[in-house]
């Protein structure tokens, strides 16, 4: 008997680089709103249901949490799988200076091991964000049928 669900390594770690490719991208604009302080005014104010500084703050506080969990996932993972994430994934190294940082030669043997950082984050996120998220909508696995 099986704990989990047999997850597509390929198809996960499509995922993973998506998700830092759009995602991960757009998280790090919301955490970096420039929120301003409230205006207080003895005016009488129009009875709007919807508080956008409020609005804005919560935002700004969701991604921040989110961006830590990203960051406690990979801290989760190998050494080698955080050297994948953090200079090739997210910084966007040339992929010949992260394979001399790796001391690897084989770009097969590189792509082999950018599969299992992506995997190994995709685990570590799945518990790292589950708070921030509604269910299942912070799994990155791609599942088998």
């Amino acid at each position: 008997m099986f704990l989990f669900k047999k997850a597509d390594a390929k198809k996960t770690e499509q995922n993973v680089l998506d998700f830092f490719d759009e995602d991960y991208k757009k998280l790090l604009m919301m955490a970096g709103s420039n929120l301003q302080s409230p205006v207080l005014s003895a005016a009488p104010a129009s009875n709007n249901n919807s508080n956008t500084q409020e609005g804005r703050f919560v935002k700004l506080v969701s991604s921040r949490n989110i961006l830590e969990a990203v960051n406690r996932s990979i801290k989760a993972c190998s050494v080698t799988s955080q050297i994948i994430l953090n200079e090739r994934v997210i910084n966007g190294d040339e992929l010949f200076n992260v394979m001399v940082q790796l001391n690897i030669s084989s770009y097969s043997t590189y792509y082999k091991m950018q599969t299992v950082a992506c995997n190994e984050f995709a685990d570590a996120f799945e518990v790292q964000a589950e708070p921030y998220f509604n269910q299942g909508e912070n799994d990155l696995h791609s599942y088998q049928k």
